[in-house]
């Protein structure tokens, strides 16, 4: 198990995968509490006197809704095309064949790759509530961290169910 997590691991790194999944949720950590701050800005700035509605004072708790509501979107469709194909993709190349001829399981095949899902999600999660956090802080005010916390695992949880729903599908059918 301890060798294909490894490998997974490895291969996530290789393959971009993990880079370009970290930079999104950076992207996101950084962009939800500036959307937040400023977002009376912008459409003061576009709009004018034609907002018919006034937007309530901007502040740090806005910021952490708008970073969970990001997450929950950017994050359930990175999760998606994490796993995918990542099942799948070893039938079509034949890579899994090569794999499974050495002394593997398949029990261990499947979860040394779930596993690696679950590390990836988890990193990228980790890092863009850090982020945001840190972003938080500078434009509004610190909120204690252990609600940060909560939501970063509640967060990766609810990715890592997306996640795994696809990746049975991945393992199920065969195709990408």
């Amino acid at each position: 198990f301890a060798v294909l997590l490894r490998k997974e691991l490895l291969e996530s790194w290789r393959t971009r995968r993990l880079p370009v999944v970290a930079l999104l949720f950076l992207i996101v950590g950084i962009i939800s509490p500036l959307t937040a701050r400023y977002l009376n800005e912008i459409m003061a700035a576009a709009l004018g006197d034609q907002l018919p509605v006034v937007l309530p004072e901007p502040t740090a708790v806005m910021a952490l809704e708008q970073l969970q509501k990001n997450l929950g979107q950017f994050g359930a469709l990175a999760a998606i095309a994490l796993a995918m194909g990542s099942v799948s993709g070893e039938l079509d190349r034949g890579t899994a064949a090569l794999v499974l001829a050495q002394p593997a399981t398949r029990p261990a095949f499947l979860v040394a790759k779930l596993a690696a899902l679950a590390v990836v999600l988890a990193t990228c999660t980790l890092l863009a509530v850090a982020v945001a956090w840190v972003y938080t802080a500078i434009l509004f005010e610190p909120l204690p961290i252990g609600g940060w916390v909560v939501l970063a695992v509640l967060v990766w949880l609810a990715l890592l169910a997306w996640a795994a729903i696809t990746f049975v599908a991945s393992a199920a059918t065969g195709s990408t």
